[in-house]
This record gives C-alpha cells, sequence and structure tokens, in this order.
C-alpha cells in the first residue's frame, strides 16, 4: 500500500506558478518599450550615418575639385606662355595637397610634362587607352563614378586644358584622391553614433524597466 502511494504520488504534476495579471501586463510593455527602442534607434543611427557620409564625401571632393579646378587654369597658362617656373611652382602645391596620392600634367602632344612619382612615368603614355579616352574630354571627369554612400578607395580626376582663346587642347592635368582620410572620419563617426546610440538605448531600457516595476506593484 505504501509503495502504490508513493508511486501515485510521484506521478503529481508540479503545481504551476501563477503569475499575476500586473506582473504580466509589466512584462509585456517591457518588451515593447524595448523592441520599439531598438527598431527606432537602428533606424536613426543608419540615417545619421548614411546622410553624414553623404555630406562628407561630398563636400570634401568639392573642395578639392574647386582647388584643382582653380590650379588647372594656372597649369593651361604656364604651358600656353612656356612658363617652367609657374609649371613647376603650381604643380608642386598640387602635389602636396591633402588626400592626393599622385599628380601628372601631359602636354599638348600627350607627353608626360611633370609627375609626381618620377618612377612611374611610364605607365601614364599616350598608348594607355584609359590616358587616352580621358584626353579625348574635354569636361573634368571622375573615374570610377562618384557615389558617397559606396566609397571607392580612390578616383582619378582628369581636368582638360583648353586654350581659352581657341578652345584648343594644351594639355591635361590628371590627379589620384585618396578617401584614406575620408573612410577614416566615417568610421570614426560611425563608432560615435554606435557609442552614442547604445548609451540611449540602455537608458531607455532601465527606464522602461523601471516603469514595469511600477506598474506590478500598483
Amino acid at each position: 500500500m505504501e509503495k502504490s502511494t508513493l508511486e501515485e504520488g510521484s506521478h503529481e504534476k508540479p503545481a504551476r506558478v501563477k503569475v499575476s495579471l500586473r506582473i504580466k501586463y509589466a512584462l509585456a510593455v517591457l518588451l515593447v518599450t524595448t523592441i520599439t527602442l531598438f527598431v527606432s534607434f537602428l533606424a536613426t543611427g543608419y540615417t545619421m550615418l548614411e546622410r553624414n557620409q553623404v555630406f562628407l564625401s561630398e563636400a570634401l571632393l568639392k573642395e578639392t575639385v574647386r582647388l584643382l579646378d582653380y590650379f588647372s587654369s594656372t597649369v593651361r597658362d604656364a604651358l600656353i606662355y612656356d612658363d617652367e617656373y609657374l609649371l613647376t611652382t603650381t604643380f608642386d602645391k598640387i602635389k602636396t595637397m591633402e588626400n592626393i596620392d599622385y599628380a601628372v600634367v601631359f602636354d599638348q602632344r600627350t607627353n608626360v610634362r611633370l609627375h609626381s612619382e618620377v618612377a612611374a612615368r611610364h605607365a601614364f603614355s599616350a598608348s594607355n587607352n584609359a590616358i587616352a579616352s580621358l584626353y579625348a574630354r574635354t569636361n573634368m571627369t571622375v573615374n570610377p563614378q562618384f557615389d558617397p554612400k559606396r566609397l571607392q578607395t580612390g578616383y582619378v580626376l582628369a581636368f582638360p586644358l583648353l586654350h581659352p582663346a581657341n578652345g584648343k587642347r594644351t594639355g591635361l592635368l590628371l590627379v589620384k584622391y585618396t578617401t584614406s582620410k575620408m573612410r577614416a572620419l566615417v568610421h570614426f563617426l560611425r563608432r560615435d553614433i554606435i557609442r552614442n546610440m547604445s548609451i540611449a538605448l540602455c537608458i531607455g531600457i532601465i527606464a522602461a524597466l523601471v516603469g514595469s516595476i511600477l506598474i506590478a506593484a500598483i
């Protein structure tokens, strides 16, 4: 008899712990608040990062193009009047500009007149199809096409040097624009946004937890 009683007792189901409606409601509020804060902060952080990246990359590139456009006019005049001193001093300013990897000046006959990297002069000749294609254009070009949302490691900027009187080509200014500093700045900005959003999310979760505890205690 005692054995059968023990066997029957061993098959009894454990009693369920009843959770009050207030606690369930408080947990539901905490869960919904946490999910809402996470999604909203994630969307806000992504939007902020994308907008800042677009703004910074476009602003830096436009400033570089503006300066190079000014210098290209001086290089053009130096080639027209065969002013070696003006050409050299202007080229020295170009090759030492921030975010410029290298610079090349071609003359009217597509020969390399000046190059910031002397050892690489052989790679820039009229027989190079890419150089010939850039030389044939009349407007400033950026290669590859600039997309501020998808930064490349570098861009080649080509400035055709046209005679102001007759529009004939007097040469070409070619520079390699590097985005290493720009990408480092974007990385720092991304890290800063993630940190700030994480702090705000933690504060929001703590506030929601406190509120849930107060609701459960009512």
